[in-house]
């Protein structure tokens, strides 16, 4: 009898570990190769390192530490940045968040993204219609995906990789398999450093 009972014990205990494997798996995936995957810069080609950034679109360090990675994806083919919108509920973090990715189901994330990145000022009705104008854009189906399920699973799986991150503050990069929480936004340098010293590690 008592085998029987070590015997099942075993099989929970493996099934519990084959669940846990899996769990996170499935993360890690859904952080380093979100789906769809316009999010990421670099894709397609032979890159052996990734970068991952939470992007709050109403933080300065982060739009500063954004262009920054930008520069440093162009310049470094070999290396992956993921931009995962970062849904804060406070100011127009989560709005921008939802349509720059609504943008990125036509096709164009990455503009979208440098549109409300390099805008000054807050961006509102207005903006997004001109922007999605000069940018050939579909402004009523941008608007309609932005709170569409496609784009709310996608704020849903950032704001949850957050939370299990335990991210309380941004900017937040992901480099190699560290998690940097810097009080001040990085620069071109610093992301070199960051990366070097990770490879190196």
């Amino acid at each position: 009898m008592i085998f029987r009972i070590v015997a099942v014990f075993l099989v929970i205990a493996a099934a519990y570990a084959v669940f846990q494997i899996t769990a996170a798996w499935r993360f890690h995936n859904s952080i380093y190769s979100p789906d769809p995957s316009f999010t990421i810069r670099n894709e397609g080609n032979q890159t052996d390192f990734t970068i991952v950034e939470f992007l709050n679109y109403d933080c300065a360090y982060c739009r500063q530490t954004h262009k920054a990675l930008m520069e440093y994806a162009d310049s470094n083919q070999n290396v992956r940045v993921v931009t995962l919108p970062f849904p804060d509920v406070k100011g127009y973090a989560e709005e921008a968040a939802e349509m720059a990715l609504a943008a990125g189901l036509q096709g164009k994330f990455r503009e979208m993204d440098e549109a409300i990145i390099g805008y000054d000022g807050k961006p509102d009705e207005r903006f997004y219609r001109e922007t999605a104008g000069l940018l050939d854009i579909d402004y009523e189906k941008m608007r309609s995906d932005s709170e569409g399920p496609e784009v709310q699973e996608m704020i849903g799986d950032n704001a949850s990789a957050v939370l299990r991150l335990g991210i309380k503050k941004v900017p937040a990069v992901i480099i190699g398999k560290s998690v940097h929480m810097p009080d001040k936004a990085l620069t071109l340098n610093d992301l070199i450093s960051m990366v070097t010293a990770e490879r190196n590690r």
